[in-house]
Formats: structure tokens, sequence, C-alpha cells
């Protein structure tokens, strides 16, 4: 029987790499129209135009350290699952949110517009939840000991790196909850 500890640690890197390859490109193609878009109105960035084309670039860089076993790899890597963790999480109380506002009285809820619905759209609660556990286990498994000795990552680097990210998003997020 194949388990994961029948394959050698950085064979399962390889196989992650690749998986979140084949992710990276599917979500770059279905963002495809909105990054030409950034650049056709570069004239009009703000730090959102920054934060939506930064993993475009970073991405691949991380993914190539992480096939690579190289440590720039994994803390690029890192970085971004932390910052896909922390914002499906906060999307998630989002969903939340809304949902319990809508059941308790829609009266007195000022309704988002049709448009910006049909812009953003509103997730189901379970789609949000399987996005937080899916960017939930892999953080927590580029965080294993086996793989951080493989790395040469330290305790103090890989909190640093979770922290510095997770933190601003963190905040930033449960600011507009509430």
């Amino acid at each position: 029987m194949l388990t994961s500890s029948n394959i050698p640690q950085e064979k399962q890197i390889k196989l992650l790499s690749i998986g979140l390859t084949i992710l990276y490109i599917a979500r770059f193609l279905m963002d495809w129209e909105l990054t030409k878009l950034t650049f056709i109105y570069y004239r009009d960035w703000d730090l959102s135009s920054f934060t939506f084309l930064l993993p475009k670039f970073l991405y691949p860089i991380g993914l190539w350290g992480l096939w690579s076993v190289r440590k720039y790899g994994w803390i690029i890597v890192t970085m971004l699952i932390t910052y896909s963790t922390i914002s499906s999480l906060v999307s998630l109380l989002f969903e939340i949110k809304w949902s319990f506002e809508d059941s308790v009285n829609e009266t007195d809820i000022l309704p988002l517009s049709p448009i910006i619905d049909e812009i953003f759209g509103r997730g189901s609660i379970l789609f949000s939840l399987a996005q937080l556990v899916f960017a939930g286990i892999i953080l927590l498994y580029i965080n294993s000991k086996s793989v951080t000795e493989l790395f040469k990552i330290s305790r103090r680097t890989q909190f640093v790196i979770i922290g510095l990210v997770s933190a601003p998003v963190l905040i930033q997020g449960l600011i507009l909850i509430i």
C-alpha cells in the first residue's frame, strides 16, 4: 500500500510542487482577463493591484524553489499559502456573517448591489470552508518537522514568515467584518 510515509520526503515535495503548479496555471488562466485589464489601466494602480499581481509573479519563483528544494522556495510558497489560508478564513467569516445577517432580518440590511454581487459573488459557506481546509492542510504539511528539516528552516523563521503574512491580513479582515 502506498502511503505518504512510504514516499521519500523529496518526492512528496515534488508531487506537491506539481499539484500547486497545476492549481497556479488554472488560477492564472481564470484571472487572465482581469490581469490584462490591470496592465491596460496601469496608471490607476493602487495597493490592491499589487496584491493581485504579486502572487502571479512570486508563485512560479517559489514553485521552482520548492521543486528544487531551495530555502527561498519554501519561504515564498509558505508566504503565499499562509496568505491564502488567512484570506480563506476571512472569507469564511464574511460568509457566516452574511448568512446570519440574511437570516436574522433582511429588511434592516442594506442589500448588496446586484452589480457587486455579479462581480464578486457570494460563495457558499461550504466552498469557503473547503478552501480553508485545503490551504490549511498544505500549510501544515510544509511546516511539518520533516519538511522544514529538508529545507533547513528554523522554528524562528517559520514563525516570522507566518506571523508577518497572517497578522496584517487577519487584522484587516477582522476590521472589515466588525
